[in-house]
């Protein structure tokens, strides 16, 4: 989850999906925004440590902590060197993941492919917007926040590509790098918030409309595929944090229009290369998945 929430295109939900933890993840941070408490209150702390799901949570947070730590250099490196190659195996991963998910639907009914079609539009619009610079100051930092966590949080969306779309992603970078406290308490406030209220919302869809819920998140990962579709024009520029002027609005194109080589054959043996990363994870998770805990 780390490592794919590091690339401005690829959600961390995705990863947590074909793995088989999502809903477990859900309901901790649902239950972490105030059931467990309670409950650490009444019955003590090996209840609250259950109910939190924390046997799952701490070692994911441990583990996205991690990747990003010692992998965030080695993706940049592979996009900036070998971007077609990269974004290819990125493309193979997601549309793998999308097969994947659909198939936890029972049953696949009108009402469930209304669903997938309105999450494809939404997520295909989302990936084709033009960037918006919402104004500044602490309650748009807030939301930018609350905006992105929530993307971060939904397979197929990236939480990074979102502040980008809202003209906040070299804002919040650069105060990581520099520490500016007073702009990352007030960001990570608006991601505290809307962490627990879409994992109740999405716990709450999951649990009443099963099918209907997973149709509408495998269309966000099929309509996110437009934005890691290996070929792309760049046709606006930006200049990042770094100062190094960075691709900002891109257009997928087919191969044969790229103006350099399209490297197609090397971008397929990729794209096979993600699919069975894809299904080798997703096999690996059923047979080694713990017992689901209980709510």
């Amino acid at each position: 989850m780390g490592a794919a929430d590091i690339v401005p295109g690829v959600s961390g939900g995705t990863v947590a999906f074909i793995t088989g933890v999502y809903e477990d993840l859900l309901a901790g941070i649902k239950n972490l925004g105030g059931p467990a408490w309670y409950t650490l209150k009444k019955r003590g702390f090996k209840a609250f440590w259950q109910q939190s799901r924390m046997p799952i949570l701490l070692p994911l947070i441990i583990g996205i902590g991690f990747s990003i730590a010692t992998l965030s250099r080695i993706i940049q490196f592979a996009l900036n060197e070998y971007g077609l190659f990269t974004w290819s195996f990125f493309f193979g991963l997601i549309i793998a993941s999308a097969f994947l998910v659909f198939k936890k639907i029972e049953n696949p009914t009108p009402a469930v492919w209304l669903f997938f079609s309105a999450g494809l539009i939404l997520a295909l619009e989302i990936t084709r917007s033009a960037p918006v610079s919402i104004p500044e100051g602490t309650i748009y930092i807030f939301i930018s926040g609350f905006v992105a966590i929530s993307a971060m949080i939904l397979p197929g969306i990236s939480g990074s590509f979102i502040l980008l779309l809202l003209g906040k992603y070299d804002i919040i970078l650069q105060a990581v790098t520099s520490l500016e406290l007073g702009v990352l308490v007030v960001f990570a406030m608006g991601c505290v918030v809307g962490l627990i209220t879409m994992a109740n919302i999405l716990s709450w869809l999951l649990q009443r409309f099963h099918d209907q819920a997973v149709g509408l998140l495998s269309g966000f990962m099929v309509g996110a595929l437009y934005k890691v579709w290996p070929w792309k024009k760049v046709i606006e520029t930006r200049i990042n944090s770094k100062g190094i002027e960075v691709p900002f609005i891109e257009k997928s194109i087919w191969p044969g229009q790229m103006e350099s080589d399209p490297m197609v054959m090397g971008c397929v043996l990729f794209f096979v290369a993600g699919i069975i990363l894809v299904v080798s994870i997703e096999w690996i998770a059923r047979k080694s998945k713990p017992n689901r805990l209980e709510d």
